[in-house]
């Protein structure tokens, strides 16, 4: 039996080393590919040049929760805007007698309506997120403050001796 342990133990150490050496040695032999501005600057097609300015591009994310609300105030104010200049172009085909009167009453009713439901949506989308900005920010205090408290908690160890009951 103990020449089976010895054995097994043997065994398990061999395929441990076994295992580590292998992946080191494939560590080293990791190749890269090359970069694709590299594959890009020596094609000659004229879609190289597209793909290359699309590569470019480096996309902006939101930074945070305060972001993703300054881009809903945007979003709203730039409703307001378009809704805007909607109107003015509708009322300027009314004007100029390309539409008659009730069409342009109706196209106007029909895009402040569409604005009105946009502008919910986001204010809506706004509205909960500034609550649980607020809600995280109150959550943040509650366990800051439980963290500064001084009180020390003291636990008393056994005795390292023998105990009463084992005498």
């Amino acid at each position: 039996m103990r020449r089976r342990s010895i054995v097994g133990g043997v065994l398990l150490l061999g395929v441990m080393v076994g295992t580590s050496l292998a992946q080191t040695a494939r560590r080293g032999t990791d190749v890269e590919p090359p970069a694709l501005e590299k594959i890009l600057a020596n094609a000659k097609s004229p879609a190289a040049a597209q793909l290359a300015d699309l590569i470019d591009i480096k996309p902006e994310f939101p930074l945070g929760p305060s972001d993703v609300l300054k881009e809903y105030q945007q979003a709203m104010a730039l409703i307001a805007v378009s809704m805007s200049a909607e109107v003015a172009n509708i009322s300027r085909a009314q004007e100029g007698n390309q539409i008659s009167r009730e069409q342009a009453e109706y196209l106007i009713e029909d895009r402040y309506q569409v604005a009105m439901m946009q502008y919910q949506v986001l204010s809506a989308l706004h509205d909960m997120l500034e609550q649980d900005v607020a809600e995280e920010a109150a959550r943040a205090k509650r366990t800051h403050r439980v963290g500064e408290s001084d009180t020390a908690v003291v636990v008393s160890l056994p005795a390292s001796g023998p105990s009463a009951e084992a005498k």
